[in-house]
């Protein structure tokens, strides 16, 4: 049977180093599959897939016998598949189930999965590589790896990745038959391992500045894409709970004033979210239940205003029962600085004012603080007492009703509800501020989330990373898991320490979007929906996590303790960042150009060394196009006008190089090797010709890009 493919004419060596790379690349891809899904394999299967590629690999010389081998491998699969089939069936739902849902197989026996995986990138490499001659297909394999890898947030080993491109390149090498193909393999082989040694030893020490370069590219195009669709940065309001990393653009949002000195953090709520469905909150709509109150008290009449007079129904009643906090109440004016109230944002506890005019169209409402929030109910009468009774005993089952539901799935979160002991709305508030700072750490930059995993179980029970959004969404299902009411809520929380005195007496802050915040609010009798503060508090990151890192987490809404200090914070940090440090990025890249730049040359030198004659002829009908004579081969003065475009070429070898062409092309007269030569020096002949003809510009493209030379 006539073979299809051979390696290497010239190196009798060069089937087994194309067997070393084969295995090479195999290996690779299942190192990546058991990095990204964990598992143990019984060590009697590695000689058994050796044998098995190694089969594979013999029967890829000819297509007639890959075909038949095909055929086998079916048939065999088949029998092996009726008679294990209830085996084969358990396996193929331990993988869906390691795909679908907790993406791990850590307590599971992978070794006929890793066998498996093993004839299927045995076959597949063999396919692509050896039987179709399709060396660049190949590269896809690790791409795939890779992308695998990242869609399950799982980091593949350096030696996996290694693997799988030593086995692709070093294949196409052998592929080639060059001589000396040991020692460029060998050469490649010593070059990446090198490149990978110096990357690891610049990312080690220099991890921070890297991921920070990283993060200012991800960062700017996050922003431009935010302002392109949503003309503002973080989109907090949209109630989907980010899958990524926190950009923060820096954009003022806010101006407020207050009539008195602030003495807690001051929360402003926009969006409540209600039902929670893989990663969003939906807005969380009473208007039903307004309106059904309204028909059945006979206020139509008022339409919208009865869910104002619910909401305002605190504020009236800490007024109106304890007087003592009558002094205690603030006047707080709220200036969007888009010019735009279109997104409303309003403090706990208030009763609105009006619309007034500052720099733009701004809004008034007045409010008490947490700390002052004390109705005595006895003191109580009139409009106030019956809403404010009506309210206990209509809206709170209504609340009970609706916001006590979460979806189903989330049964490494319920089983941890379940665990809790408590016993009152203290008890479930430090259950699960308690939990949420003891197993998940805060920073802005926890990552990409795998998509089809839901992000708060994710965030909890296997990232263990992330920021106010995160830690609000899983804080609002694990106190409705503890039935509690709660929902989401997104807005700004401002530090007290931002606000400071102007000449007209009040108290002035002007808000970036540094400050947007998520965080859940509870709703507790006789005080309403209030805040709870979930995520891990300015002190806490500083003291667990320490140094620059620490510090720019401080000019966010969850680190900031004053605008004094987020201001000396960023210089710091950019000071930092200024540093002899930055080249180090630039060196390495420059070092990987060069490695490509000279391997790549030495696999096409070779390759063209190895060309046959029409081969050669069409490179050179390119280089003298390249030189300005556009030439097709088709023309009957060809020989002339070839030696007329290079003077270095007489007549009579123009016509000796045309003929061996023509006879190959289409006498079917196939060049002997001596013709072959021929042509390659004519080729060297007419590439050194135009190289010196051209300018500085092009010998440099002939030299990089062509590698005609």
């Amino acid at each position: 049977m006539k073979s299809e493919y051979n390696y290497g004419k010239n190196n009798k060596y060069s089937v087994l180093i194309a067997l070393l790379f084969y295995l090479m690349g195999i290996a690779g891809v299942l190192l990546g599959f058991a990095d990204v899904f964990g598992g143990s394999v019984r060590l009697f299967i590695i000689p058994v897939i050796i044998v098995l590629c190694i089969f594979i690999f013999a029967f890829s010389h000819s297509k007639g016998a890959y075909i038949l081998h095909i055929l086998l491998l079916l048939i065999a699969f088949c029998l092996f598949a009726y008679f294990f089939r209830d085996r084969l069936i358990q396996y193929a739902e331990n993988v869906f189930f390691a795909i679908t849902k907790d993406k791990s197989l850590r307590n599971y026996d992978i070794t006929y999965i890793m066998l498996a995986l093993a004839l299927l990138s045995g076959e597949s490499i063999g396919l692509l590589l050896i039987l179709f001659r399709k060396t660049r297909l190949c590269f896809v394999m690790l791409t795939a790896v890779i992308i695998l890898a990242a869609v399950f947030a799982r980091s593949v080993s350096t030696s996996s990745v290694m693997l799988i491109m030593l086995s692709l390149c070093g294949l196409h090498i052998a592929k080639t038959g060059a001589k000396g193909s040991i020692i460029l393999c060998a050469a490649f082989t010593v070059l990446l391992l090198a490149v990978f040694m110096l990357s690891a030893s610049a990312v080690g020490k220099n991890n921070e500045l890297l991921c920070d370069a990283a993060d200012q590219v991800e960062s700017l195009i996050n922003d431009n894409i935010n302002r392109i669709v949503y003309n503002r940065g973080n989109n907090y309001d949209s109630g989907r709970v980010n899958r990524g990393n926190n950009h923060q653009t820096g954009q003022d949002a806010l101006e407020l004033w207050l009539s008195d000195k602030p003495e807690e953090d001051l929360y402003l709520r926009g969006f409540s979210g209600g039902e929670y469905t893989n990663g969003q909150w939906s807005e969380a709509d009473e208007s039903e239940f307004f309106t059904r109150i309204s028909t059945e008290r006979g206020w139509s009449r008022w339409g919208n205003l009865v869910d104002t007079t619910y909401k305002e129904i605190y504020y009236n009643a800490n007024s109106l029962s304890n007087p003592d906090v009558l002094r205690r109440g603030k006047r707080l004016t709220i200036n969007p600085v888009t010019g735009s109230i279109k997104n409303r944002y309003y403090p706990y506890i208030e009763r609105w004012e009006r619309l007034t005019r500052k720099q733009n169209i701004a809004y008034v409402y007045s409010y008490y603080e947490l700390k002052d929030l004390n109705i005595i109910h006895d003191n109580l009468f009139g409009q106030v007492l019956r809403v404010y009774d009506d309210m206990q005993k209509n809206y709170e089952p209504y609340v009970y009703e609706k916001y006590l539901s979460v979806p189903n799935g989330l049964d490494r979160l319920k089983a941890l509800c379940d665990s809790a002991h408590v016993s009152s709305v203290e008890d479930a508030v430090a259950f699960v501020q308690n939990t949420l700072a003891e197993n998940a750490e805060y920073t802005l930059k926890p990552g990409i989330a795998p998509l089809n995993d839901d992000i708060v179980e994710y965030f909890l029970f296997e990232n263990k990373r992330g920021y106010c959004v995160h830690f609000a969404s899983a804080g609002t299902l694990m106190f409705r898991m503890l039935g509690i009411p709660a929902r989401y809520v997104t807005g700004y929380r401002i530090n007290k320490g931002l606000f400071y005195k102007q000449d007209d007496e009040d108290y002035y802050a002007r808000i970036s979007d540094r400050y947007a915040h998520a965080w859940p609010e509870i709703y507790v009798r006789d005080k309403g929906w209030i805040p709870v503060e979930v995520t891990p508090s300015a002190s806490n990151i500083i003291a667990s996590q320490g140094g620059e890192d620490s510090r720019e987490q401080e000019t966010s809404t969850e680190g900031v303790t004053s605008a004094t200090e987020a201001t000396e914070e960023d210089t710091t940090y950019t000071a930092v960042n200024s540093g002899g440090n930055k080249n180090i990025p630039i060196i390495l890249l420059s070092v990987i150009a060069v490695l490509f730049v000279i391997i790549r040359r030495i696999v096409i030198t070779e390759k063209i060394k190895k060309s046959p004659v029409r081969r050669l002829f069409a490179i050179e009908l390119d280089i003298i196009g390249f030189h300005g004579e556009k030439l097709t081969g088709l023309e009957r003065d060809i020989a002339q006008r070839l030696a007329i475009a290079i003077p270095t070429v007489s007549h009579k070898d123009a016509e000796r190089l045309v003929k061996a062409v023509y006879d190959d092309a289409y006498g079917g007269i196939e060049a002997d090797e001596g013709e072959r030569a021929f042509a390659l020096d004519m080729y060297y002949n007419i590439a050194e010709y135009v190289y010196k003809s051209s300018n500085i510009f092009k010998k440099l493209f002939i030299r990089l890009v062509k590698v005609w030379l």
